[in-house]
């Protein structure tokens, strides 16, 4: 912070009244970049749908894993570091749901099976979405190496899955009625009877 400050020709006290902590200006210049690599992804995406979500995580992994200073600062800082990705997540959630309009997977109906999109709360896929990036971005401190495939390979899972028409609750019971009937009838009497057709609509 002394160094910052000395390079704003601002005293120490001017500087913390302005950004609060330390871990708030970090948290700051790590949305900067973040924001503007996300901007840079969304601006090259050629698809919508799902893999038009894959074509910018990917991207903006790529421009985030290439980012030195932030790899730097992540290996020399941790504790900080894991402290301040905690700052940037509200906004992150923000841009995530924005570009779940921007690729044709806004909210629907979760029994809407004719409509393309997500049957789960947007917010909450965003989050875990960001979560899953962040454990590639900051594999390091797991003690792992960043696996851009696997990464691909799970939100590509969790958006197959948030996208997925429920079951109604009413379709639900008839399923487990239909498996009760087949299980408690003799299968003598279904043998001998047209119980079999009657069931299936005959």
């Amino acid at each position: 912070m002394e160094a910052v400050a000395h390079d704003l020709a601002v005293s120490r006290a001017t500087l913390y009244r302005v950004v609060g902590s330390r871990d708030r200006l970090l948290g700051e210049v790590l949305w900067r970049l973040a924001a503007g690599a996300l901007d840079q992804a969304r601006d090259r995406r050629t698809s919508d749908g799902i893999e038009g979500v894959i074509e910018v995580v990917r991207d903006f992994a790529r421009r985030m894993l290439a980012t030195r200073p932030l790899r730097a600062f992540v290996a020399a800082e941790p504790e900080t570091a894991t402290r301040v990705l905690v700052t940037v997540h509200r906004r992150g959630i923000a841009a995530i749901s924005a570009l779940f309009d921007e690729v044709g997977l806004g909210k629907r109906g979760p029994f809407d099976g004719a409509a393309t999109g997500l049957v789960d709360d947007p917010e909450r896929v965003a989050y875990l979405l960001i979560r899953i990036v962040e454990s590639l971005c900051f594999a390091e401190l797991a003690g792992t190496r960043p696996d851009l495939e696997l990464t691909e390979q799970t939100v590509r899972g969790l958006l197959v899955q948030a996208c997925t028409p429920r079951q109604s609750r009413l379709a639900r019971l008839r399923g487990a009625a239909m498996c009760l009937v087949w299980t408690s009838i003799p299968e003598a009497l279904l043998a001998e009877s047209r119980l079999p057709l009657v069931l299936a609509g005959a």
